[in-house]
Parts: structure tokens; sequence; C-alpha cells
């Protein structure tokens, strides 16, 4: 049915309605309201009917307002169940030259030290690490990638007496990138859980160094500080992970620098730090951000850098 005979038939409607009056409101405002009532009757709620002294008057926009604040009831409460979830986000699928849909196959085996758990596209991987939980609606938004949980008879025993993984996945998508992507998270992901990753800080200059502190500062992100802390205390390696540091990198003041959630530092030198993690983009920002304290210097190297890392040095330009 057409707007325009659907405000036409319930204007029909509400004209016999006792106390309203719509005579003199304009067309666009009996086409809103009718179709605004009709909507309401069809889904069962309740409509209050405004009587004829409030409905006409001479301001169209205070007509409008009050009966705008109808539609500003959420739609749970009007109709009594809960709100729908978002629509999926369409994607074109690709298509090989001859137009037909290539179909990725996988069947992912967990290790037998990990424990998998799925609940309603929450996937939670176990390990000896730690636990990390994967909501797979936001890893693929689209939908493209079908999966289901397969469950194996048991199996013997491995020559560590580890009983052998009967969990697996299998996958199955036409779209071979976000294929890849699904795999490799998960391959991230397991690796986090049984061995976690680990990157390595050291900071180079005359008088750089990296002092632990034993209590969390208030402040989440880095800040500086006139320090006159007493470092007679400081043992190197520091016997236990740090929630912060303190560093002299070259500025008049200390640079502190606070790990978030999940990081644990060890400082194992005055001038090398380990940061460890289940998650690797978690520990990458927070080496990162580490790093971007005091960036390496390009004429001399001096500043913050990955342990691993190769700064080039470049050459000053002689003078004439």
């Amino acid at each position: 049915m057409s707007s325009g005979r659907i405000a036409s038939f319930a204007s029909s409607l509400l004209r016999n309605a006792e106390g309203a009056s719509f005579s003199r409101l304009p067309k666009l405002e009996v086409a809103h309201i009718s179709i605004g009532c009709f909507s309401s009757l069809m889904d069962g709620s309740s409509w209050t009917f405004y009587p004829s002294t409030s409905v006409l008057s001479d301001s169209a926009s205070t007509s409008s307002q009050q009966f705008r604040r109808l539609h500003e009831i959420p739609y749970s409460l009007r109709s009594g169940t809960p709100r729908p979830g978002p629509w999926p986000e369409f994607e074109k699928i690709k298509r090989g030259p001859s137009g037909d849909i290539k179909w990725h196959r996988s069947l992912y085996r967990f290790p037998p030290e990990v424990e998998i758990k799925l609940e309603d596209r929450m996937l939670s991987l176990s390990g000896n690490a730690g636990t990390i939980r994967l909501n797979l609606t936001v890893l693929d938004p689209s939908g493209l990638v079908a999966f289901k949980m397969l469950q194996l008879p048991g199996r013997a025993s491995n020559s560590k007496g580890i009983a052998a993984s009967n969990n697996m996945l299998a996958l199955v998508s036409p779209d071979k990138e976000r294929f890849k992507e699904f795999t490799s998270t998960l391959d991230s992901s397991i690796r986090g859980i049984t061995v976690g990753y680990l990157v390595g800080i050291t900071v180079k200059g005359v008088g750089y160094r990296i002092e632990p502190m034993e209590e969390a500062p208030a402040k989440r992100t880095w800040y500086f500080i006139d320090d006159e802390a007493d470092r007679s205390a400081i043992v190197y390696p520091h016997p236990k992970p740090v929630p912060a540091v303190r560093l002299k990198v070259g500025y008049s003041r200390t640079a502190v620098f606070p790990f978030p959630d999940g990081i644990r530092a060890f400082c194992i030198k005055p001038t090398l730090l380990y940061l460890y993690g289940i998650r690797k983009e978690e520990v990458d920002a927070a080496a990162g951000a580490l790093r971007a304290i005091r960036k390496p210097n390009a004429y001399t190297g001096n500043g913050v850098q990955l342990l691993e890392e190769v700064v080039k040095i470049k050459q000053r330009k002689a003078s004439k």
C-alpha cells in the first residue's frame, strides 16, 4: 500500500475519533499524523489522541513537536520485543575470469593444550599463557566466512603423555582475503595463548637509562615529572614485572610510561627492557608508544629503539 493510500485510510479512521479534528491542519501535517497513528495502531501499541484545542494551533511547529514526542519512545518499549540487531555489511563477492565463485576451504586443527569454547559467535581460546576471546561478528562483519566446530573421537596420547586434540574448526569462504585474515587471526591468537609475544626495547645515549617503578601511576598516558626518587634500592635484573618505568632519555625532566593492562614489563638492565603479552597488536602498540618518547636520532642513533631495529645513520654534510 502506498503512503498516499495509507494516509487517506488512516485519516478517515481518525476523523471519527472523539475530540479529534484535522480540518485546519496543513495537508502535510495530516499525512504525517495519519501515517504515524496508523503505524502505531498496526503494531498494537497505545496512541494518545490530543484534543482539538491543542491540535488546532496556529503554529504548525508546535503540533509537530507534540506528535514527534510519540516517535521518541524506543521501539522496544512500544512493541514489547527486543531491539533487532544490525544488518550485516554486504560485500560484493569476487568472481574468476569465467564468472564462477572459487570457494576456499580449510580444517583448522587446534593444539592439544588449547581449550576451545564457541558460544553465539564468540570463540574463547584458553592456553598456558592466558585466554583470548574472539568476537567472530567483529572479525567478519560481512559474514563471508562460514564456520562450524567439529568434535572428533578421542585419539591416543603422544610420547609426552598429552592427548591429541579432537577439536577442529571447518572454514569455508568465497573471499580469499577475508579467509586469510580470519585464519591469520586464529594463528596469532593460538601463539599468544601458548607462548605469547616478547619485544625488546633498548636505549642508546650518554646518561640514557630505564628505571622500574613499583607502583602504578594514576595517569594512563606517559608524562614528565621532576624526578627526585631514591635509586639506591634499584637492582638489575628486576625480580618481578613492573607496572611503569621511568626514562632518562635526554630531556630536562624524567618521562614516566605506564603500561596498559595485559602487558608485563621486565627490566633486565638499565638500557634493556622486555615487554610480554598474549596479543601481538597490544605488545606492538606499547612498544611503539614507548619508542615514540624519544625516536632514534638520524645522525647519532641516540634514543629509544627496538632491540632488533637497524637504525640507518646519516652522514653530516661537510662544512665548506
